[in-house]
Formats: C-alpha cells, structure tokens, sequence
C-alpha cells in the first residue's frame, strides 16, 4: 500500500516521539510494561490535561514546551495501546 501525502507528513512525528523514547529510555525502561493499566491511563490523563493548561497559560499553544509534551502524550498513548491490545 503506497502512503498518503498525509501519511508520510505525519510519519516525522511519530520518528519524533521514537526519538524521544530513545533519549528517555534510562527513565521509561519497561516501567510501562509492568505498571498497572489503569496507571497508564492516568499518565495519559495528567499529560493531556497538562497540555491544555501550557495551551491556556501561552493562549496560542505554541512553544517548545508543549510539542515536547504533546510527544510524550503519543508516547503515553502508544504504551496504552501496546498494553491493551497485546490483553486482547
């Protein structure tokens, strides 16, 4: 299947966040392998409300701080979903 125009735009993100769990990994391991799946909900949960507090607190959510934080709530997201849907 050959990949959209969109697709391949968004593909860097996701090499973004790669590169952010490779920079990490000494933090992250595999905490998110053994942590209960309703703890990583919540991380997703308290990343995204963070989010929206920067995006409030700059009025145009646009800084470096929350693209870092929006590659993280990918990040935290993919962890969830890798958990659930290997439970699956």
């Amino acid at each position: 299947m050959e990949r959209s125009e969109t697709s391949l735009d968004i593909s860097g993100v996701f090499s973004k966040a790669l590169d952010l769990i490779d920079s990490r990994e000494s933090m992250y391991g595999f905490r998110w392998r053994e942590e209960p799946i309703s703890q990583l909900y919540e991380n997703v949960f308290r990343k995204a409300d963070g989010v929206k507090f920067s995006v409030v607190r700059n009025h145009k959510g646009e800084s470096s701080d929350i693209l870092e934080n929006l590659l993280d709530l990918i990040n935290y997201t993919a962890f969830v979903f890798r958990r659930v849907s290997d439970s699956l």
